[in-house]
């Protein structure tokens, strides 16, 4: 603890001087404490954010057990992506205890920053940890990457309706209803042979689905809000996300008739499906893009879908986003063909929200 004392008969330049030094020694402090970011916002003291590294692993995971509704990815992924330079992360720590956590994920060519994995112990929920975590982030990424933006996608926005400085700066790119489809894969009846087979589906790499990206009306047509949502991870139709979107294992399916249809087309779809592991069982993701009112044909993209599905693991959940350009009554009927029913405790809506901090 420093103690100032000023002398009242001390000169005015002597005090301007004085003033200067301590400005220039606080500035010194902050500067210097690179893997400490101490900031008060009247809610919590002596808090302090660092960089996580791999032996904050159990701490980390016993912010929040109950997370995501069981469905937790990160108790499974913390160890390969604590090595991963993509990734970055961060704890916040008040008095020792680590009691927040948030990574950041840079996509998009540099140009965005996507938060994802945030947990934070109850008892703290008011404290305003993630604004000091989305400040802190902004502050060492922006000085490092030509960043633009800083999203984040969720599912629960109730902390997020009752903040009017988070609804002010950030923009709402997307919202949609999810579906959840719990399977055993015993349940899973996909016969070798149906009709929907006489649509013809044929199945893309990551490289020829990023080809995608730079054909202006099939773009367009198929990511009409400029984004596709990857694992939860929201991307730019960039063929710099390649390599991101590679590293996510999709198995991605086109229909024949979006390909050798008119330009810009009209119909026909994409699918992707990309998994994750939590527990015992995996949480696969199968999104669409593009427009259909062929039945057989969307029971065809599903159904190749869940043939790779039943491969990974004995049982899980399929999230499907429901992207407006088919019917929910269409999904559902679809799915109930090969014995897969939505749960009662679906996701309701994911959302995806954007701010801009340069230049668009």
């Amino acid at each position: 603890r420093a103690t100032l004392t000023v002398n009242s008969a001390m000169s005015g330049s002597s005090l301007l001087g004085l003033l200067q030094r301590v400005t220039s020694i606080l500035k010194s402090n902050i500067s210097n404490g690179s893997r400490c970011y101490r900031r008060s916002f009247g809610t919590v003291a002596n808090g302090q954010i660092r960089k996580a590294v791999q032996s904050d692993f159990d701490l980390v995971v016993a912010i929040d057990y109950d997370i995501y509704a069981g469905r937790d990815f990160l108790p499974f992924l913390y160890p390969a992506f604590i090595q991963n330079p993509n990734i970055h992360f961060f704890v916040y720590e008040i008095n020792k205890n680590v009691v927040a956590f948030e990574a950041a994920r840079v996509v998009d060519g540099g140009i965005t920053i996507v938060t994802c994995g945030s947990r934070i112990k109850v008892e703290y929920k008011d404290a305003n940890i993630f604004k000091q975590f989305r400040d802190y982030i902004k502050e060492k990424l922006t000085s490092k990457y030509p960043i633009k933006f800083i999203a984040l996608t969720t599912s629960n926005t109730s902390g997020l309706d009752s903040n009017p400085s988070f609804l002010k700066s950030n923009k709402e790119v997307l919202r949609r209803s999810v579906f959840m489809f719990p399977y055993q894969t015993s349940e899973i009846d996909v016969p070798d042979q149906d009709d929907f087979s006489a649509t013809k589906v044929s199945q893309l790499t990551a490289s020829q689905f990023c080809d995608i990206f730079q054909k202006q009306p099939l773009r367009q047509y198929l990511f009409p809000r400029d984004r596709l949502i990857v694992n939860a991870i929201p991307f730019r139709p960039l063929p710099e996300n390649l390599e991101l979107i590679q590293a996510e294992n999709p198995f991605i399916l086109m229909s024949d008739k979006v390909k050798s249809g008119p330009s810009p087309p009209c119909q026909g779809l994409v699918s992707m499906t990309t998994w994750f592991s939590y527990k015992d069982a995996i949480c696969v993701d199968l999104e669409f893009y593009g427009c259909s009112n062929n039945f057989p044909e969307i029971c065809n993209h599903i159904r190749q879908h869940l043939t790779h599905v039943r491969h990974l693991a004995p049982k899980g959940h399929v999230m499907v986003p429901h992207s407006y350009m088919i019917s929910s009554d269409a999904l559902l009927c679809a799915f109930s063909r090969f014995g897969l029913a939505p749960a009662d405790s679906q996701l309701k809506t994911q959302y995806l929200f954007e701010e801009s901090i340069g230049k668009a």
